[in-house]
């Protein structure tokens, strides 16, 4: 196979990703399940958006607790 080959399975690929995609939230709509069905677009939107949202919290509130400890061990050997 050569280069244009690749090209056109990767076309064809992605029209079938986006069909098979509007075919699913089409369904999903139709039948009631749209609640659940947003709520997996909505959380999928919002790691999409920032993708480390809960290492960056994870990493903020270590950072305050070392802060924290330095301060208390400050302190002891202060007084």
């Amino acid at each position: 196979m050569n280069l244009s080959a690749y090209k056109e399975l990767f076309l064809i690929f992605f029209i079938v990703l986006v069909l098979a995609t509007n075919v699913w939230l089409f369904s999903s709509f139709k039948k009631n399940k749209s609640e659940g069905s947003i709520h997996i677009l909505k959380k999928s939107a919002n790691t999409l958006r920032d993708p480390f949202k809960k290492e960056n919290k994870d990493l903020e509130e270590l950072s305050l607790l070392v802060k924290n400890i330095k301060n208390e061990t400050i302190n002891k050997e202060n007084l």
